[in-house]
């Protein structure tokens, strides 16, 4: 009887998990979309910042900030692409993507500041090591 009892109980907890996991994987776009789309346009923005003359600017850098931010709450949930899912159930998946989230939150509070030397070493610090790491660890599967 009691191995019954943990059989029944080690069959919810995982059909739980896989529910769980199913259902925060049901975005119709694929990482690859959201991170051109979102994430490339973004990163691309702040790491090329040189000048900054006009609040126009600073618009846009702020633009590429949350764009970082709105595409890296996006990618934590997978998407549709042929891994997507299995990525982004990894912990090694959700590290990385939280500290480029963190990063680019960094960078929205240097943009906001107007500080155009904390924005340059947020992007090549904070920011470039999620995205190099992430890279390695799941482009090449």
């Amino acid at each position: 009887m009691r191995i019954l009892i943990i059989a029944v109980l080690f069959s919810l907890i995982t059909s739980c998990a896989i529910a769980e996991q199913k259902s925060i994987c049901t975005s119709p776009l694929s990482v690859h979309d959201v991170m051109k789309a979102l994430v490339e346009t973004g990163t691309n923005k702040i790491w090329r910042a040189q000048e900054v003359n006009s609040d126009e600017q600073w618009a846009e850098l702020r633009y590429a900030a949350v764009s970082i931010i709105a595409g890296g709450d996006l990618i934590s949930h997978g998407g549709a692409g042929k891994n997507d899912c299995d990525w982004a159930a990894t912990t090694e998946w959700q590290k990385e993507n939280s500290d480029m989230i963190t990063a680019a939150n960094d960078a929205l509070s240097a943009i906001e500041k107007k500080d155009l030397d904390a924005l340059s070493e947020i992007g090549s610090m904070a920011l470039y090591s999620p995205c190099e790491n992430c890279h390695r660890l799941f482009l090449k599967r």
